[in-house]
């Protein structure tokens, strides 16, 4: 609130003006607590299968034949209507994941009309997102989700076609460029789309092609964002995964030319919104839950020696059963973090990822910022000046 920009030209001052008795720290602390201990919004993650139709030879997860339960569905639904009757919840957002989620549009159909009928209900605003790969969005399906008020989707599209068909592919090796790109004008006016990159020493010399590309083909309205390959306990890609700073340094340049050519960066939501945590993840009525009704609070392989696994729906009761020992070692404090509380970024980045603070044993940080900072505060000025601003 204390920030205010001084224009001049295309020279651009950031300056801030914070009242003596003010304290900034004791601001921050507040927003930060007050979001994350907030039960008013229920954030759920359904993973409708840990099956996968592509075989991306980076990804983390482990496939397997593994989909949602009935019994499952019906804990998911005996949750809700007892946060309902319990708490004060204002706010329900899904994310349909998986596996590939699409896989089981069937249960998409089914959860979205029950948990929809609950929020009309209770008057409950509802909030529906999905993360997919894009290869089953038929005009079929593309009305069952609408339907079922999802308004957001990310795809990810990994270089031109050349580079994609090598990384995204089907189960059999073929690629899929042309099938997500088809998917993706389908689903133009119907969605507000992010196309994510995952990017590594593979890729990164051909993503200013793809860029070019998705310019000249009537996708500017797309969002694009941009982040690194990483090993897991399921592959390891370290001899591909590039360091912090260069990977920062090419995804910032890259999101410098996306901009140029008029394309949206969700980057820029860090300016455009009030940011008060760093991911869900962070928030106490935050979980994933799998097919098999295994609760995460962020998983890395979906496994069962997977750390964020904290417990598990009750296939005979329906309830959820919390390992709270387990789910303790989720909630940050990043106020005892004394580079945390030392950095410029602490409002924008709230402690970092999670999973690389409690899985990875690494620094946390929000690498873009970390080196990039300055650079996307002028990018961010330059397009709003323009209107192209998110």
């Amino acid at each position: 609130n204390g920030i205010f920009w001084l224009l001049s030209g295309t020279n651009f001052q950031l300056s801030s003006i914070i009242e003596s008795y003010e304290n900034e720290l004791e601001e921050v602390k507040n927003d930060y607590w007050s979001s994350v201990c907030r039960e008013e919004t229920l954030f759920m993650s359904i993973m409708t299968t840990l099956n996968c139709n592509l075989r991306c030879p980076y990804c983390f997860e482990h496939h397997t034949n593994s989909d949602m339960i009935e019994q499952v569905e019906e804990g998911i639904i005996k949750y809700i209507i007892n946060k309902v009757d319990t708490t004060n919840i204002k706010v329900i957002k899904i994310d349909w994941y998986g596996g590939e989620p699409t896989l089981r549009m069937d249960v998409i159909n089914r959860l979205s009309k029950k948990i929809i009928e609950l929020c009309d209900k209770y008057q409950i605003m509802y909030i529906s997102s999905i993360t997919t790969n894009a290869t089953m969005l038929s005009y079929e399906n593309i009305r069952i989700l609408t339907n079922a008020k999802i308004t957001h989707m990310q795809i990810t599209i990994d270089g031109p076609k050349s580079v994609h068909d090598k990384r995204r592919v089907k189960c059999n090796g073929e690629g899929t460029f042309e099938e997500i790109i088809d998917a993706i004008k389908r689903c133009y006016n119907k969605f507000k789309i992010v196309i994510r990159i995952n990017v590594d020493a593979l890729n990164y010399k051909y993503i200013d092609e793809l860029l070019y590309f998705l310019s000249k083909s009537d996708l500017k309205n797309v969002s694009i964002t941009m982040k690194g390959v990483v090993s897991s306990e399921e592959r390891d890609v370290s001899k591909t995964q590039l360091n912090d700073k260069d990977l920062s340094d090419i995804i910032f340049q890259k999101n410098k030319l996306a901009a140029e050519l008029g394309m949206k960066l969700a980057i820029f939501e860090i300016f455009d919104l009030k940011l008060d945590r760093f991911c869900i993840v962070d928030c106490i009525n935050q979980f994933i839950i799998a097919p098999d009704g295994r609760l995460f609070k962020c998983g890395e392989s979906f496994q069962n020696n997977d750390l964020g696994l904290y417990g598990y729906i009750d296939m005979n009761t329906m309830e959820f059963e919390i390992d709270n020992n387990k789910l303790n070692k989720w909630k940050k404090d990043p106020f005892m973090d004394s580079e945390c509380v030392s950095c410029v970024l602490l409002p924008m980045c709230y402690g970092g990822c999670q999973m690389m603070r409690n899985v990875k044993k690494c620094r946390p940080c929000n690498m873009d910022l970390k080196y990039h900072l300055k650079d996307y505060i002028v990018l961010y000025l330059e397009n709003y000046l323009k209107g192209e601003a998110l």
